[in-house]
């Protein structure tokens, strides 16, 4: 059995490892508490980091629509305008091929009156002068709006349409172009058959 010495000594142990039992706990909490504070800084981190990319993200976003924006606007501004511009051009040409039109309407009518089996023969000189200067007239005219139509898109309307002289200067700018293209091989053959004959 124990004296009192042995157990005063053995409380005085007990109580001296009380403390030293309390220590290794309260730096364990003190530890969990660095590593939950390192832990939430770290996720304050991640989370300014991806406000900031979203930031940076939405700013370029924002970036492209101005640039897209003005790209955009000013392209079909200026379409708008030539469209505008395109569309004055052709009501005036519209305007004017209606204005042609019912002139050569009218020469038409005119023209095709024209009989000369319905003149007696002592006024038939005088009709048949009227006549040609009717044709002559709407011949010009006809010559005048294709001239002024020749540089427009409207060109077309007359083409294939000549004067009544054009079949004989036709001819003669074919007959030209044909000998000045074939005259080289002409000679060369003329030239060969005198060899020939020469043998």
């Amino acid at each position: 059995m124990a004296t009192l010495e042995q157990r005063k000594q053995h409380l005085k142990v007990g109580a001296a490892e009380n403390p030293d039992d309390q220590l290794p706990h309260e730096l364990e909490g003190k530890m969990q508490e660095a590593r939950q504070q390192i832990e939430l800084l770290h996720a304050q981190k991640l989370e300014a980091e991806r406000q900031r990319l979203a930031r940076e993200a939405l700013e370029l976003r924002k970036q492209d629509f101005l640039n897209g924006q003005i790209e955009v606007a000013e392209k079909m501004a200026s379409a708008i305008t030539t469209i505008e511009r395109e569309t004055k051009e052709t009501k005036r040409e519209m305007e004017e091929l209606e204005a042609t039109r019912k002139s050569f309407k009218a020469h038409v009518q005119k023209i095709e009156k024209l009989n000369p089996d319905s003149v007696s023969p002592d006024k038939l000189d005088q009709f048949l002068d009227q006549a040609i200067s009717s044709l002559d007239k709407a011949d010009d005219e006809f010559e005048q709006a294709a001239t002024y139509f020749s540089d427009t898109r409207r060109a077309g309307v007359f083409h294939g349409n000549t004067s009544r002289g054009g079949s004989a200067n036709d001819f003669q700018t074919n007959l030209m172009n044909g000998l000045a293209f074939n005259l080289p091989l002409l000679a060369l053959g003329a030239l060969a058959l005198l060899i020939y004959l020469a043998k």
